[in-house]
């Protein structure tokens, strides 16, 4: 997707694989930047006549 940062995130963390259900900040974060990326990319996107609201 041009004009957009997308790529790895990295959740560092002394909780091993469980870290996402326990760094809820550093999760948060990540799940809003990818909510944002993706309203952008509908708002870019041309719209279609078969597209539902």
């Amino acid at each position: 997707m041009r004009g957009t940062s997308t790529g790895l995130r990295v959740v560092r963390s002394a909780y091993g694989h469980d870290a996402f259900l326990l760094e809820t900040a550093q999760v948060s974060g990540l799940v809003r930047e990818a909510l944002e990326l993706a309203e952008v990319a509908l708002a870019r996107a041309p719209q279609s006549s078969s597209r539902r609201s």
